[in-house]
């Protein structure tokens, strides 16, 4: 039995006070876990941790409109990860996974990025967004 002493009020916590009590803590409990691993999963485990980077980094910054994202492509035989240009006429850069700069497939001027990989759009297999910004 709990008892809780106060100035002017005795109350005496019964079993089944404690039970119910006992309830709500395990069902705030899972609620609390439930929402916290799910912020850890915004980024699926297998992103190589220089992308982790990348995406830490841009929630640092203000938000963007349109939003930032990184989406997975196969590219050559590879997996890379096309980063969102910050705004208008600005290249959309391509990485790899140890976060080198490969290219930028479109975006800047013209659309079409800096013309170092315009097989891009044909070739590359988009495999998964893995991040973009919720804000």
């Amino acid at each position: 039995m709990l008892e809780f002493n106060a100035t002017k009020y005795k109350y005496i916590l019964s079993a089944s006070d404690n039970v119910t009590l006992m309830k709500k803590i395990l069902v705030i409990g899972v609620a609390a876990t439930f929402m916290f691993s799910r912020c850890s999963k915004d980024v699926p485990a297998d992103t190589p941790s220089c992308v982790k980077i990348q995406i830490e980094q841009l929630k640092n910054q203000a938000k963007r409109n349109p939003a930032a994202e990184i989406n997975e492509y196969i590219y050559k035989g590879r997996k890379v990860f096309l980063i969102s240009a910050e705004c208008c006429d600005q290249y959309n850069k391509l990485i790899d996974a140890k976060c080198n700069y490969i290219c930028a497939p479109s975006g800047g001027l013209t659309g079409k990025g800096d013309g170092k990989c315009t097989d891009f759009l044909e070739n590359a297999k988009h495999s998964r967004l893995i991040w973009k910004d919720p804000r």
